[in-house]
């Protein structure tokens, strides 16, 4: 916060409690680099994206079909999982399940900061087609790593499947559970107890309308996202790659 005093806020100028305090005045706040407002440049590429009926199709199966929404995010995060696994098994050989429980999640985090990462560099890895080639690249790696090491992997799934199994099982079922509460409990907003998703909800679509990152400010016109949100690029890759409208 600019301020000119700091005796003005309360603060004592030897309270040696405060750790790295900026004083800066109104002048030198002006002078900021950026304000945390987008370029002219940034405000075309992100307006360059498309708006959103350019990117969601509203008649797409996947947003007229709720049913269908469900089986696509199972099946695309068990590919996910899949796809994973081999790296895991590779790169874990101490666990005994060999990373298998860990596969689905890792599998979302690697597409999902290689995708992030590129969008930071300005490359167009923030969209469908830029995410399905990260999805494959990750399957080509993985089955060139299966390949090399098919004979340990092949003997660990026969000697294990049941475990494998159970895994699957468990999986499926809390995926379940928690698709029940948000059909039990749609509603964004706490009546008595309020909350964030609200908030959420606005980095949510400025991530998935957003073409490169940082992503636009949903609350400030013009300026970009000063907040932690790879949350939000984690859950809206699978979104953004179905095309899947956030509701």
């Amino acid at each position: 916060m600019p301020t000119t005093d700091a005796t003005s806020i309360g603060i004592k100028e030897q309270d040696l409690n405060i750790i790295n305090r900026i004083t800066w005045t109104p002048t030198q706040s002006t002078a900021a680099p950026t304000g945390f407002m987008l370029t002219p440049e940034q405000r075309v590429v992100q307006q360059d994206g498309g708006t959103w009926s350019d990117l969601f199709n509203r008649e797409w199966l996947i947003n007229t079909s709720p049913l269908f929404a469900v089986v696509a995010w199972w099946l695309f995060i068990v590919v996910l999982g899949l796809a994973a696994w081999p790296l895991l098994f590779v790169l874990l050989p101490g666990l005994p399940d060999r990373g298998y429980p860990l596969a689905k999640v890792a599998g979302m985090l690697i597409v999902a900061w290689i995708v992030w990462a590129g969008g930071t560099l300005n490359l167009l890895t923030w969209t469908q087609p830029g995410i399905a080639l990260t999805v494959l690249g990750l399957i080509v790696v993985s089955l060139v790593i299966g390949l090399r090491h098919r004979v340990a992997l092949l003997e660990y799934v026969r000697l294990n499947w049941r475990h494998l199994v159970i895994v699957e099982l468990i999986t499926f079922i809390l995926f379940l559970v928690f698709v029940f509460v948000r059909l039990g409990n749609p509603d964004m907003w706490a009546q008595t107890l309020g909350g964030e998703k609200p908030m959420d909800f606005a980095y949510f679509n400025a991530v998935l309308r957003s073409t490169v990152f940082p992503p636009y400010d949903p609350w400030f016109a013009g300026g970009y996202l000063n907040y932690y949100y790879f949350g939000f690029v984690l859950v809206g890759m699978p979104s953004n790659c179905w095309e899947s409208c956030p509701r």
